[in-house]
């Protein structure tokens, strides 16, 4: 749905303004990108338009460098839900490691019981 760097752009915007109107400036939100990401004015203007037209935010004006926006709910249980899917990934992949770290020492154990009977016959 959103880029990563859209979405970044909107937890900028979030932590800037809240749920509340406020007048941002354009090298403000350029700061939440690296200059190695050429994110350029042109290309900020976009994902606001983009985040507006998805109801992440709401914009009062666009103008000259200035923008007055706000953060809408959409926007964020957006990010509560990206959010959650990573923990939920990352949980997942603690539950995977257990399995495969018993399971290997299973395999051993059986493997040395094997042995063990094999040397005793």
């Amino acid at each position: 749905m959103l880029d990563e760097k859209t979405l970044r752009l909107f937890t900028a915007i979030h932590k800037t303004c809240g749920e509340n109107y406020k007048i941002v400036e354009e090298p403000d939100l350029l700061s939440a990108f690296r200059e190695s990401e050429g994110v350029d004015g042109a290309q900020l203007r976009e994902m606001i338009l983009n985040l507006e037209g998805h109801a992440f935010v709401d914009v009062r004006y666009a103008e000259d460098g200035e923008y007055c926006l706000c953060a809408l709910p959409a926007g964020l249980r957006f990010i509560e839900e990206v959010s959650g899917k990573k923990q939920e990934v990352r949980r997942n992949r603690g539950v995977e490691t257990l399995l495969v770290f018993f399971a290997s020492l299973l395999g051993g154990f059986l493997g040395a019981l094997c042995a063990v009977m094999a040397g005793a016959l």
